[in-house]
């Protein structure tokens, strides 16, 4: 038991990793637009 209390708290740990990437990837594409408004077209 102590050892699947252990896992799921390195899985929570991961998936905070995963959220703060995505947030942080989503970021940067808003800054990447705001600099260049006429990228996509």
């Amino acid at each position: 038991m102590d050892t699947f209390g252990r896992l799921r708290e390195a899985h929570a740990e991961e998936e905070r990793e995963i959220v703060m990437c995505a947030e942080k990837a989503k970021r940067e594409e808003k800054d990447e637009r705001s600099k260049e408004p006429n990228l996509g077209r």
